[in-house]
């Protein structure tokens, strides 16, 4: 047997399918909490009792007897029991359930919660959870993945969204599931019986309603606007981003830069280069447009200053709007110097 994604936990959501163990583990804490909220939601309907739902807390020094009593009190009238363990990583004495997983009451359905990185399947219980199907695990997602998870997010909410689009929307608003999911309803209102999100709805919407992003930093190096830049990354600073994130977003803009020069002397297409790097389309044709940044000695310069940058970053003991500054400036000098 091999280790389920979360996603399949939807498989086991009907009464008649209900398993007698769920083990939710991973990275994803989103994605647990939510296979979470779908199981209990399953059960609600076989329980008549309020006190045939029970949730235990491994934190609390419990050990793997508490978890056992539980299963094995019959319902009070319910049809079944859910019991609903969380912060499975702190039960020092997990092997003592390994028995109880091998032939689990019909009557009870438990769920285990552990939120951290897949434990190793070789050893157990973890070994016996896999072997029953009973294990699922969330895996933090990446690129093309979490690209691909909104696609289906805006299916489920009776829209469409293009690949493209969905890679641009994650690239303008970071992996933030919990952020994604609350901008997707607000976009879904905005387009009301549009049946497609767009682009330009999402910049209508998704960049108009923040405040200022290292994207629109980006934007405005591209322009050359250097006043605007500093006033973007002071902004930036002052709502809490760390500069050291902040150059690694440029560096990573002038690498695309720098790779799309070389892209375009080879005639590969601005998809397949995206593709290639392992950005959004959006993302990737934003960056190679900046023609300032074409021309070899302007991007030298950028790409010096950034290092210089995190050279100061690192040693010196200047504030952080002090190597803004000086970063800026050096990056679109004042002409004449």
């Amino acid at each position: 047997m091999s280790v389920q994604n979360i996603n399949a936990v939807k498989n086991f959501l009907k009464p008649e399918k209900l398993l007698p163990v769920f083990y939710l583990c991973g990275e994803d804490s989103l994605g647990i909490d939510n296979a979470l909220k779908a199981i209990d939601k399953a059960a609600e309907p076989l329980l008549s009792s309020e006190f045939d739902k029970e949730i235990i807390n491994c934190e609390k020094g419990i050990n793997a007897n508490t978890i056992l009593d539980s299963v094995a009190s019959f319902p009070f009238g319910s049809e079944k029991k859910l019991v609903v363990v969380k912060n499975f990583g702190s039960l020092k004495d997990k092997k003592n359930l390994i028995e109880y997983f091998k032939s689990p009451n019909d009557f009870s359905i438990l769920v285990i919660t552990h939120f951290e990185k897949k434990p190793d399947a070789r050893t157990e219980p973890y070994k016996t959870l896999i072997e029953k199907n009973f294990y699922f695990e969330a895996k933090e997602m990446r690129g093309i993945e979490f690209a691909g998870w909104l696609v289906t997010l805006v299916q489920s909410k009776k829209k469409k969204i293009s690949v493209e689009d969905a890679e641009a929307m994650v690239e303008l608003i970071g992996d933030n599931r919990s952020l994604i999911e609350m901008q997707v309803s607000k976009l879904i209102e905005f387009v009301g019986d549009k049946e497609e999100i767009t682009i330009d709805d999402i910049k209508k919407n998704v960049l108009e309603t923040r405040q200022n992003s290292v994207f629109d930093l980006l934007d405005a190096l591209g322009r050359t606007e250097r006043v605007r830049s500093l006033k973007i990354f002071n902004n930036l600073l002052d709502n809490g981003e760390e500069i050291n994130q902040i150059i690694g977003m440029l560096t990573k803009y002038f690498a695309i830069i720098t790779s799309s020069i070389e892209f375009s002397k080879d005639g590969i297409s601005d998809d397949i280069a995206a593709r290639k790097l392992k950005v959004s389309a959006y993302f990737y044709k934003k960056s190679a447009s900046s023609k300032y940044f074409r021309n070899s000695d302007n991007l030298r310069r950028a790409l010096r200053s950034l290092m210089k940058a995190d050279i100061e970053l690192k040693s010196s003991g200047n504030d952080a709007k002090s190597i803004a500054a000086e970063l800026i400036s050096t990056i679109i000098p004042v002409k004449g110097r």
